[in-house]
């Protein structure tokens, strides 16, 4: 009985890593199309900011959302998407006007995420966009890459090449409170320099 069931998650991941080695290939290719403006931008002097992250329990939503508040309470656009792993949203989720959540319908069999949103969400050029996820999701993942942001914020936790103008490196397992204190530390009033004027 033990031997059967180790089988067939072994053969569950064997399938998954196959699904997702298509994925990155036509993520790579899709990739090498994006054209973007990039300027460099910090948090503070950032108007519009997409948020995306992994929604894994209600005390992820409230830390999320608590950010999304502060930053709508200086002024700016904030649109948010969170990636949840079950079919039906959750009981503490709130419908807000500028947040949107991908459930596993909303994903398809290579684990790239579908839907008008999602579309409009990559398309629409940020200021700045802030991915909180890890690294290894690649459904997320896939929408940083292929954002259209200016400016793109996320982690890093090894040395794999990532689509981020900047990164913040942390731990693999990090609360988002944490994380998101830390991107408020190191990016709020975060200076770049700017190349001289050439006459």
């Amino acid at each position: 009985m033990g031997s059967s069931v180790i089988f067939k998650f072994q053969k569950l991941d064997f399938l998954r890593k196959i699904r997702v080695y298509f994925g990155q290939r036509y993520l790579t290719a899709e990739s090498f199309k994006l054209v973007r403006n990039k300027k460099p931008v910090n948090l503070s002097t950032a108007s519009t900011i997409g948020i995306i992250y992994h929604l894994q329990s209600e005390e992820d939503y409230n830390m999320v959302s608590d950010f999304t508040r502060q930053m709508q309470e200086q002024g700016k656009k904030v649109w948010v998407i969170g990636l949840y792993d079950s079919k039906r949203i959750p009981a503490y989720y709130i419908p807000k006007l500028s947040y949107d959540i991908i459930l596993p319908k909303d994903i398809d069999f290579i684990f790239r995420p579908k839907g008008k949103f999602v579309t409009e969400f990559i398309d629409t050029q940020f200021n700045m966009l802030i991915d909180l996820s890890s690294p290894d999701n690649f459904t997320l993942n896939y929408i940083a890459t292929l954002s259209k942001a200016s400016f793109k914020l996320g982690r890093t936790i090894d040395d794999r090449t990532l689509p981020y103008d900047i990164m913040i490196d942390t731990p693999a397992e990090i609360d988002y409170q944490e994380l998101i204190n830390q991107i408020i530390y190191y990016f709020n009033n975060l200076k770049f320099n700017q190349p001289e004027n050439q006459e």
